[in-house]
């Protein structure tokens, strides 16, 4: 192997470091989002009809009308938001892709 030639160890190192660089630039566009939730600036729309919305504890109302209204978060299947619920998995992973979904349409 020549000096200038790239290892099967090099490659992956290269594939480790781009890995790690893409991690940290969907944390910066989650953390943006978010800055953007709590700072009220950024969403304009915004959504308070769960059946439950007067539970949400009020620091937590212009969070989850602005994150509802953009379609981040969608509440229960019922209607309802449940603030007092834990999330699944499954219901953060959506949350994270839709975050990520309205850093890339802004």
């Amino acid at each position: 192997m020549h000096k200038d030639e790239l290892s099967l160890d090099d490659i992956l190192s290269l594939f480790s470091v781009i890995g790690m660089l893409l991690s940290i630039i969907m944390l910066v566009g989650i953390v943006a989002v978010i800055a953007a939730v709590l700072s009220g600036k950024g969403f304009t729309k915004t959504k308070t009809d769960f059946s439950d919305y007067g539970m949400v504890s009020d620091y937590a109302k212009t969070a989850v009308s602005s994150l509802a209204g953009e379609g981040v978060i969608n509440g229960m299947g019922d209607g309802s938001f449940s603030p007092f619920a834990y999330a699944t998995r499954a219901q953060a992973a959506v949350m994270i892709n839709n975050m990520l979904k309205q850093e890339v349409a802004r």
